[in-house]
């Protein structure tokens, strides 16, 4: 049980993060800025 969980978390993760680094590639600094917030949060 807890491994699916950790899993889940895990990709969910490496989703934030593949639409945090599109972002930085359009140029959007403060956008960026908000999903590196998220990041660090959760």
């Amino acid at each position: 049980m807890a491994d699916v969980l950790s899993s889940q978390v895990g990709s969910r993760r490496v989703d934030t993060n593949r639409v945090a680094l599109n972002v930085r590639e359009s140029g959007t600094g403060p956008l960026m800025l908000f999903f590196h917030g998220i990041t660090s949060n959760s």
